[in-house]
């Protein structure tokens, strides 16, 4: 009987050091992940702070474009091959510049060649009539 109660207390000694090993490893890795969770938090707050600033400076710059187009007509220079991206761009986004920013789209389809060509001689001419 002795004997049982002694092996009984060497396995209940036993599986209580296994709990707090396995408890003090617990405690660590959610100590590990609370910090590994704050530095990720930290660093999207970064990134959207710097994604916020650049899209003011994008912003700024766009409006001060849309500002400059306001009341005119531009000319969009692209490949003419595809009867559905056409039909969008002489209707539905057409449409759209000039009411929403009073600008008439003038599409003037080309081959590929021709807008090289014309793409090199306004740049050889100091003329950069590409804005990205």
């Amino acid at each position: 009987m002795k004997k049982n109660v002694r092996m009984i207390s060497r396995l209940i000694a036993m599986a209580m050091a296994g709990v707090l090993v396995l408890s003090a490893c617990g405690g660590k890795k959610a100590e590990t992940s609370t910090t590994t969770a704050k530095a990720e938090e930290t660093k999207a707050t970064e990134e959207s702070k710097a994604e916020e600033k650049a899209e003011e400076g994008g912003s700024k710059a766009f409006d001060k474009l849309v500002e400059e187009a306001k009341g005119q007509t531009v000319n969009f220079y692209g490949w003419g091959g595809d009867d559905r991206l056409n039909q969008w761009l002489d209707g539905f986004y057409a449409e759209y510049l000039k009411k929403n920013y009073d600008i008439t789209l003038n599409r003037v389809p080309m081959g590929i060649e021709d807008i090289l060509t014309q793409l090199s001689a306004r740049e050889e001419g100091g003329k950069h009539g590409i804005r990205y």
